[in-house]
């Protein structure tokens, strides 16, 4: 799996075809080693994390281009980034998707570099050193950089053992997350599925059923956005109504398992608490999914 791994590394980020799809130049490359993408396989997830990561720094890209007007710089630079990020395989987290803040620096590192005048190899190394500095900082790995020492953990509380952000999943957008000081995450949690019928009538008797098939899967599950565990929550909530609006469907993943695509049916928000001034410090929301086909 490793060649492969490396291989697609190579012509996503080396090469450029990343501009052709992720997914479809992976299953290309997976069939040519006689491989398959299997849902919930590793190789699945590693192609499913080089997708996130991605689709997170393109915004970045994107964003630094129009300011810039240095689409070329900012592409390469940031190609080169995801090149040595997967170098080694997965890494162990999935900071480029799961912090906006990380992003931002990177894109303020791009922006400087290219009015600097600095290569896009350059650019490169920076917005590297900084994805070093912020696994330090985390106390985790970056595979191809030397390793921090984690401490030990029989020595510490049970709060100072939970890692400072652990990624749960994600729907579009939007990733769910824990950890010592922030928490966006689900519960009531539900999924269900009808099955569809047909009914024909039958003189002087009863009806008779005849199977159809199933029905689409419907999800429905709870968020609960509380300051200071959620920063801006109504930037959260403004996030998921731009999703409603547009119709567009997005992948729903929970820990290991995507469930698929679905569309954002129904948002409701419900304010239970509001500061001095009537910013919003505590907000629950009720979401429905559908699932998209």
């Amino acid at each position: 799996m490793k060649e492969l791994t490396e291989r697609m590394v190579q012509e996503l980020f080396d090469n450029g075809r990343c501009a052709d799809g992720i997914r479809p130049v992976c299953e290309e490359l997976a069939q040519e080693h006689g491989q398959s993408l299997e849902p919930g396989g590793e190789l699945e997830f590693f192609v499913r994390q080089l997708e996130r990561e991605h689709g997170a720094l393109s915004a970045e890209v994107e964003r630094v281009s129009g300011l810039c007007g240095d689409a070329s710089t900012a592409i390469r630079a940031g190609r080169k980034l995801l090149s040595e990020r997967f170098q080694d395989g997965a890494p162990q987290d999935w900071a480029l998707s799961f912090d906006s803040a990380l992003r931002s620096r990177l894109g303020d590192l791009m922006q400087d570099g290219i009015r600097a005048g600095e290569s896009a190899l350059r650019i490169a190394e920076n917005m590297q050193a900084e994805v070093q500095a912020h696994a330090e900082a985390l106390g985790r790995v970056v595979p191809g950089l030397s390793s921090v020492a984690l401490p030990d953990a029989a020595r510490l509380g049970m709060a100072e053992q939970l890692a400072p952000v652990v990624g749960v999943g994600s729907f579009g957008t939007v990733a769910f997350q824990v950890g010592r000081s922030s928490m966006l995450t689900l519960h009531d949690f539900v999924r269900r599925r009808s099955t569809r019928t047909a009914e024909h009538s039958v003189l002087v008797a009863k009806p008779r059923m005849q199977f159809v098939g199933t029905g689409l899967w419907d999800l429905s599950f709870r968020i609960r956005l509380a300051v200071p565990f959620v920063r801006q929550p109504a930037s959260r909530v403004k996030e998921l109504e731009a999703m409603q609006e547009t119709g567009e469907a997005h992948s729903l993943v929970l820990g290991s398992r995507n469930y698929g695509d679905y569309i954002l049916t129904e948002l409701e928000e419900r304010p239970k608490h509001y500061a001095p001034g009537g910013g919003t410090l505590v907000t629950e929301l009720s979401l429905c999914l559908k699932e998209y086909v």
